[in-house]
């Protein structure tokens, strides 16, 4: 969990991000490096779960890309999306636990 949040983070935001910083400015980058971080998701939700899930799991999937890569651009950080992604991994894992063990 806590390794594939910076495994995530140094790949999306770091490189991903950063490159797309290159072809367009500001909020166009935020919006293509979410979309990658997106469509990267929907195939690991999608062999999960069914087309609803994946479709609710992709909106919360991008956001979290927008506040994340957002977070990065602003700060010029990778420890405030970091540490929220690890959190947000940490939920998604509490809640998976619940789903399959009661």
């Amino acid at each position: 969990m806590l390794v594939n949040s910076l495994i995530e983070e140094f790949t999306w935001r770091w490189f991903v991000c950063k490159k797309c910083q290159i072809l367009m400015p500001g909020t166009k980058a935020i919006f293509l490096s979410s979309l990658f971080f997106t469509i990267h998701h929907i195939f690991v939700i999608a062999a999960y779960s069914h087309w609803q899930a994946v479709l609710l799991g992709s909106l919360a999937v991008f956001a979290a890309g927008i506040i994340w890569s957002h977070s990065y651009l602003t700060y010029r950080s990778l420890w405030p999306s970091y540490i929220s992604h690890a959190i947000a991994d940490l939920g998604i894992a509490s809640i998976g636990w619940q789903i399959l063990f009661n």
